[in-house]
């Protein structure tokens, strides 16, 4: 199995964390590939040497455009454990290449194109272990990666920035329901006593 993480080097991706889980996972016949430079890249080959994987580990640094799809499709799973991605655009273009995702709760596009199960899985951000279980799972899953990777590429073909919108109003719809019906939004009890706020927020 070749594990992908394909972003900059930088702490809030959190790449620290997926060798960790990579080498909790105990997988002898697994290969890890970072793709991307930056200011975290001593450290994690450091890291990859103090955690035994360093042998499994392949450190690509900066790579061009062209050749992410190759990349992507020589991959059997992409992970994006960052603790904030507004989207992770990562993941559509891994799934567009065929390759399911494991992203953590934290990465925006978890919620419109991760399907459980079928697309790729989600963990909760920081949770080393869990992350471990998921790989060691995924190593011997039935339907096999390659299933779950025509799975991703379908889902992709069915989406569109339309579809990111309404999922987006959508949220912000049940959002807003949740607020009381006797409640004030806080902005305007804020200003309740003052006219010309009051004016505003009318």
């Amino acid at each position: 199995m070749i594990v992908l993480f394909c972003a900059k080097l930088q702490p809030w991706k959190r790449p620290l964390d997926l060798l960790r889980a990579f080498a909790a996972a105990e997988l002898p016949c697994a290969l890890l590939v970072f793709a991307g430079g930056g200011p975290l890249r001593a450290e994690l080959e450091s890291a990859a040497a103090s955690l035994g994987v360093a042998g499994r580990a392949r450190f690509l640094g900066f790579v061009n455009q062209r050749q992410l799809p190759a990349i992507y499709g020589a991959a059997d799973l992409l992970v994006l454990p960052s603790e904030y991605d507004a989207f992770g655009l990562v993941i559509n273009e891994a799934m567009l290449c065929g390759c399911p995702v494991v992203a953590s709760d934290r990465v925006g596009a978890v919620r419109d194109l991760i399907e459980i199960g079928r697309t790729g899985f989600v963990y909760r951000c920081g949770d080393v272990s869990e992350l471990a279980s998921l790989l060691r799972r995924l190593s011997t899953y039935d339907p096999p990666l390659s299933e779950l990777g025509r799975a991703a590429r379908a889902r992709m073909q069915s989406w569109s920035p339309r579809e990111s919108i309404l999922a987006t109003v959508n949220a912000i719809t049940k959002a807003v329901s949740r607020i009381g019906r006797g409640a004030s939004p806080p902005l305007v009890a804020a200003n309740a006593g003052n006219p010309s706020a009051r004016k505003i927020s009318e």
